[in-house]
């Protein structure tokens, strides 16, 4: 998933999210890769399978 802003509510499950600024709410699930540019804001009892990457810039995630 590309957006600017990206909230996953609670329990929701996602493969790849590449955004400026993500939020993930308690019990979310990420498979793949995070990549923000700005802000990454995640509650408790959020399950990634990689780090968390910030990018330089959008054009960095395909923002562009």
């Amino acid at each position: 998933m590309w957006a600017e802003e990206i909230t996953l509510e609670e329990g929701a499950r996602a493969r790849n999210l590449y955004g400026l600024r993500i939020y993930l709410e308690r019990g979310c699930t990420v498979w793949g890769e995070v990549r923000y540019v700005e802000e990454l804001t995640a509650e408790e009892g959020v399950r990634l399978a990689k780090e968390p990457q910030r990018a330089r810039g959008p054009e960095e995630i395909g923002l562009t």
